[in-house]
This record gives C-alpha cells, sequence and structure tokens, in this order.
C-alpha cells in the first residue's frame, strides 16, 4: 500500500507536475491515493476534491498564538486557508480521471511510464467528442432483398458513427471476436487509431454492454421489421439481444450459400450484357456500370475478380464494328488491359473522338446538300425541283431556290430520297 502511494505521487509530481508535497498530502487526505481510486470518481467529483484542497473549511491552530502567553484578542484556531490549487493541477487531473475510465474500457490496465502528458491529452480529446454527441440518422428500413447489402452497408455506418452509454462506438457490440486480442496479436493502444481499439477491445460484461446492446437491438429492429428480414431476427427480440439479431442477418444474408446465390446472379448479368452501339437506352456508359456492379458483387463475397479478367469480360461483350480498333489498342497496351478503369476511360474516350469526328463530317454533308452542291449530278423531277449534285437538273419550271433551304425547313420527299443516309441521319 505505501509502495502503491509513493509511485502514485512521484506520478503526480513528475507528469502532472504537482511538485508542492503539501498539496500532493491534501489530495490523499481528500481519498486520491493510487489510480484506481479514479475509477470511482466522475469529473465533477474530481473538481469538488480540487475544491476542497483550495477551501478545505475547518480550522487550524493560529501560528500568532502563544499557548504559554495567550494574549488578549488572539484566537487558538483560526479558519484553514487552503492550498493554491492552480487551474491547470484540476485540468491535468480530470485528464487522468477520463484517462482510467478509457482504459477500463478497453481492458488495459494503467503503466504509469506510458501515462504521458501528451497521451492524456490526446485522450481527454474523446470527452471533447462524447460531450459533442452528435446525432446520427437511422439507416433507411430495408424492403427489398436485392438492397440488402446496401442495408448492410447502412447498418454497420451507424454503428461505427453511433456512440454508445461509455463512449464506445457501438460496432464493439456486433464485433466477430467477444474476447481481446491475445497480446502477441494486439497491435497495441491507440492503433490502427483509437476507434478501432476501442471496437476491438470493448468489453462486452456489465450494465454499460447490456445498455449498448440493447440499443443495438432498436437499430436492428428498425430496419427490418415488417421487411424481408424480420423473420431471422424474431427470436431475439423477447431478450433485446441486438448483437445475435445483427450476427444472424448477416450470416444469413452474406452465409455462403447466400453469396453463392450472389455470385451465381452476378455471372449470370456479366454472361447476357453486351454493348452493339444500337440501343440509345443502353449506352456503352450503361454497359460499363452494370458490369460494374456485377463485380462489386462477386467481390463483396470475398471472390476475388482480377483486374485483367475484368478487362477480358468488358472486350467480350463489346460487339460494335466501330469499336474493333479501340479494343485491338487496348489488348495491345499493358497498362490498358490490366486496368479495367483504365480501359474503360480509353474506350469511352475513342468513342467520343469518333462521335466527334462524324457529327463534323455530317455537318459538312448537309452544308453542301443545302448548296445544292455534291458529287453526283441529279435532276430536277417536278416543277420547281433543282437537281442535287455537281451539274443542276432543272426541271420543267426554273425553280426559284428552293434548294437553299436552312436546316429548319420543310424537306420534300424527292429532296429527302436524294440525300444520302449521313445527311438523312444529320
Amino acid at each position: 500500500m505505501a509502495a502503491a502511494l509513493a509511485q502514485f505521487n512521484n506520478y503526480l509530481n513528475d507528469v502532472l507536475g504537482i511538485q508542492d508535497q503539501p498539496t500532493r498530502i491534501a489530495l490523499n487526505n481528500q481519498g486520491l491515493q493510487g489510480f484506481d481510486d479514479f475509477l470511482l470518481l466522475n469529473e465533477k467529483e474530481i473538481q469538488d476534491i480540487c475544491t476542497n484542497v483550495r477551501k478545505p473549511g475547518g480550522t487550524i491552530p493560529n501560528p500568532a498564538f502563544n499557548v504559554n502567553a495567550p494574549a488578549p484578542g488572539v484566537p487558538a484556531t483560526v479558519p484553514n486557508p487552503g492550498l493554491n490549487f492552480s487551474y491547470m493541477y484540476e485540468k491535468r487531473l480530470k485528464m487522468l480521471g477520463y484517462y482510467m475510465l478509457h482504459l477500463q474500457r478497453i481492458q488495459r490496465q494503467i503503466v504509469p511510464a506510458q501515462a504521458t502528458l501528451p497521451r492524456l491529452t490526446s485522450c481527454y480529446q474523446l470527452k471533447e467528442h462524447e460531450d459533442a454527441d452528435e446525432d446520427v440518422p437511422l439507416p433507411p428500413k430495408m424492403t427489398r432483398v436485392d438492397k440488402v447489402r446496401e442495408h448492410l452497408d447502412d447498418i454497420d455506418n451507424y454503428l461505427t458513427s453511433k456512440l454508445g452509454s461509455t463512449g464506445l462506438p457501438l460496432a464493439y457490440v456486433v464485433r466477430e471476436e467477444v474476447a481481446v486480442p491475445d497480446p502477441a496479436n494486439d497491435p497495441g493502444y491507440g492503433l490502427p487509431t483509437i476507434y478501432d481499439e476501442m471496437i476491438r477491445r470493448g468489453t462486452h460484461v456489465g450494465p454499460a454492454y447490456q445498455l449498448d446492446n440493447k440499443e443495438v437491438w432498436q437499430l436492428i429492429r428498425h430496419v427490418v421489421h415488417g421487411g424481408p428480414g424480420w423473420s431471422w431476427v424474431l427470436a431475439y427480440q423477447r431478450n433485446c439481444d441486438g448483437r445475435q439479431a445483427y450476427l444472424a442477418v448477416k450470416t444469413h444474408y452474406l452465409g455462403e450459400s447466400y453469396s453463392a446465390r450472389i455470385r451465381a446472379q452476378a455471372d449470370n448479368i456479366i454472361e447476357n450484357s453486351f454493348y452493339d452501339g444500337k440501343s440509345r437506352s443502353f449506352t456503352f456508359e450503361r454497359y460499363c456500370e452494370v458490369l460494374k456492379a456485377a463485380f462489386t458483387d462477386i467481390e463483396a463475397t470475398n471472390e476475388e475478380v482480377s483486374e485483367t479478367r475484368k478487362v477480358r469480360i468488358l472486350l467480350q461483350g463489346i460487339t460494335d464494328s466501330r469499336l474493333l480498333h479501340a479494343k485491338s489498342q487496348v489488348l495491345a497496351t499493358p497498362h490498358l488491359k490490366e486496368t479495367f478503369e483504365s480501359a474503360i476511360n480509353f474506350i469511352a474516350q475513342f468513342q467520343d473522338e469518333r462521335r466527334s469526328h462524324e457529327t463534323t463530317r455530317q455537318t459538312r454533308n448537309v452544308s453542301t446538300v443545302q448548296s445544292g452542291r455534291g458529287n453526283t449530278g441529279g435532276r430536277g423531277g417536278r416543277t420547281g425541283d433543282r437537281g442535287m449534285g455537281n451539274s443542276s437538273g432543272r426541271g420543267r419550271q426554273q425553280g426559284r431556290g428552293q434548294n437553299n433551304y436552312t436546316g429548319r425547313q420543310y424537306y420534300s420527299y424527292r429532296q429527302w430520297r436524294a440525300m444520302t443516309a449521313d445527311q438523312q441521319q444529320a
């Protein structure tokens, strides 16, 4: 006991900077005699202890009182003036108290040499985040099975963002392993991030965990109640067991049988998707989106799809003959045939340039038609019509400039038939 008290007082002196021995003794007299004493105190109670050190109340012997020769009017005792206890001392004690509570909730023991002032300061920032306690909107309800992966992602995001009763992210309730990692596999305090550690080591024992587990149940119930996933969690409603409800939903929809079904659906989509350039609604961009979604579904089932395989599938599904050159370029260029996104961008750019070239050529052809000049001659077929070509056809009557029309004017049937396919398309 004496050794623990000496170690604690040395920490107060060396780390927290409380170098005045009477002040440390005063804290001891208030009940702070070891690190674990902080586990019994909240921040308000630590503040009260500091106030008592400053103004302890009561009386002390009057230094001016002479017992052997009492002077008239000099009292034997005077009010206890307390000690000069600075605000920074109080702040550091509060940081130490929060740090001890943090270690308790992540199931770690204090190592005084590691409880440096910078670490206490960094840890205390968590409390400021907890006090802010920003409201996290509940995820939408799950009404369709085909969107279950998105719903599970929404649930995970909510659990990572929402803090529980002790400030731990609620995701600690549903982690796969309940026990804390073996010391040999423990990355250490605050690693890889302090929030990751809180999720990895948050205790599953005690009233706080029961409250948080119930809150997770309320979340799962909100998402699946009345929908296709409700039957899988109904058994956990009586005990409000959020952890088991979460695992039941995830196991059913992300288990091997369900994953096999997802992969089969994705493979079917890949097999039956192609781009021939004929449909205005199914554009090249839409074709790529379909493939991306299918690859994402497959990879979400823990089956890897290599970049080269993605590119191979992409090219196999392109049957538009106008993109044959682009496909050849992809296969001949290493960084294109090995990167799905790069291949998509190259083909899309090729297609844009081809369309731009066609538009320019069609505009020139229409301009030629409008001026009455072309590569072949023609003859007017009826009164008022003029030939379209290098030689002018003449009708039975002199036309009056009917061919000097603009793009907004009406074209007769004969004029339309005299145009090339590109001119008609323009």
